[in-house]
């Protein structure tokens, strides 16, 4: 329970606290973003597929890992110039899993099944 409070909490802050240096850090003419990764298909993320979040991507549109070449693109995107006016936001790249995972998914989850 520990981890899975410990990851909750600082993702919560890095996402608050890009909204929160963003005016100040735009006033200077810098943006600031965070991006959420879902589950990627990479040697962390295939350990994180034995402790049993693999069974994520069932609730997910896309029903598969991101491919890490998938989240370097929209990464090199928002480090360019094209984005301009997006800042103070976070970026949920995660094939839709979050909106697919409902109360009784998260309940399914959390008991292990």
């Amino acid at each position: 329970m520990r981890p899975g409070l410990a990851y909750s909490l600082s993702k919560n802050f890095v996402i608050w606290y890009s909204q929160q240096i963003a005016a100040p850090f735009g006033a200077k003419g810098a943006r600031v973003l965070s991006v959420s990764p879902g589950s990627f298909d990479t040697a962390m993320g295939r350990l994180e597929e034995k402790s049993g979040s693999g069974k994520l991507t069932g609730y997910a549109a896309l029903k598969r890992y991101g491919r890490p070449e998938e989240i370097a693109e929209l990464l090199a995107f928002c480090a360019g110039d094209k984005p301009g006016y997006l800042t103070g936001v976070d970026i949920l790249c995660d094939g839709c899993t979050k909106a697919g995972l409902d109360l009784r998914g998260m309940i399914a989850m959390a008991r292990g099944d």
